[in-house]
């Protein structure tokens, strides 16, 4: 787990994903500081998995690294959500308890 996280956290982020549509990016300054956010909040978690394994310590990090990605666009805040979910899926969480939802559309949708 924390191998597949650390591998994320090295991969380069916010580039055009065809996949998703999504298109990239503006520019790479603005990937660099949301790829920049969103790679310390992987590392806050493997450095607290180890400690703390559990899913309230992941979504506790979730929601108080969240709002930093308010200064997005709505693109990045959609790929900001395929991360998350990316985190979930590698820590083992089937669920957010709607915190993504809460935070993305303001909706516990």
């Amino acid at each position: 787990m924390i191998l597949k996280l650390s591998d994320l956290q090295i991969e380069k982020k916010f580039l055009s994903d065809s996949q998703t549509f999504y298109p990239g990016t503006p520019d790479e300054t603005t990937r660099l500081a949301v790829e920049k956010t969103m790679n310390n909040l992987i590392a806050q978690i493997v450095n607290g998995l180890k400690n703390k394994p559990e899913k309230a310590f992941v979504l506790s990090k979730f929601k108080s690294c969240l709002p930093l990605f308010d200064q997005f666009d709505s693109a990045e805040q959609d790929q900001v959500c395929n991360y998350l979910e990316e985190i979930m899926r590698i820590v083992g969480i089937d669920s957010s308890e709607k915190l993504i939802n809460l935070w993305r559309y303001g909706l516990p949708i």
